[in-house]
């Protein structure tokens, strides 16, 4: 059944009566094939996925088959970072699966570093300045404020006057700290 269903499961997932389907496929498959077929059919949707009221859902939903099965969905973040980021479901997406416990720590470091270096336009972006907080306030990873002063010190001045991109600034305090 699931090699019958697996080439429709974006398409499912982003139905409001599909996603639930789709989502209890993916909570009930536990062999490797299962979840080979499953994210193989999935990956070239999943920022489409992501950036999806409903399958953003479906996605994140495949984390929990862990590596290399959920790779797509990290493949997706850094490949398309600025599309998923600015997208109201896609940043909210990264950002559920940024505190995933089934999110690897060196995914996490590796979507961090997408995160600073697209640091300037995500803080001026209401969605994207979500996952600026999630870096600065949660992520806890070493070196996460000099990096983001680096690429913030060259731009200041903008990001101090811009409404949105203050607050980012406010909560990186300790960034700009002449301790």
């Amino acid at each position: 059944m699931l090699q019958r269903v697996a080439p429709h499961l974006a398409a499912i997932g982003v139905h409001k009566n599909g996603t639930w389907a789709a989502q209890k496929i993916i909570e009930c498959s536990i062999t490797d094939e299962e979840r080979y077929l499953i994210t193989s059919y999935l990956r070239p949707f999943g920022p489409s996925l992501m950036c999806d009221s409903l399958g953003n859902y479906v996605c994140a939903g495949t984390l929990r088959f862990g590596p290399p099965f959920s790779e797509y969905v990290f493949d997706a973040m850094v490949d398309r970072m600025w599309d998923i980021a600015q997208n109201r479901f896609g940043a909210r997406c990264m950002r559920t699966c940024l505190e995933s416990p089934h999110t690897p720590m060196y995914q996490k470091k590796r979507i961090s570093t997408g995160i600073i270096l697209n640091s300037i336009p995500l803080a001026t972006n209401p969605n994207g300045a979500l996952l600026l907080t999630w870096l600065v306030e949660q992520s806890q990873l070493n070196g996460r404020y000099a990096l983001l002063a680096n690429r913030f010190a060259p731009h200041i001045t903008h990001l101090c006057t811009h409404k949105l991109a203050s607050l980012t600034v406010l909560r990186s305090k300790s960034v700009f700290s002449l301790d």
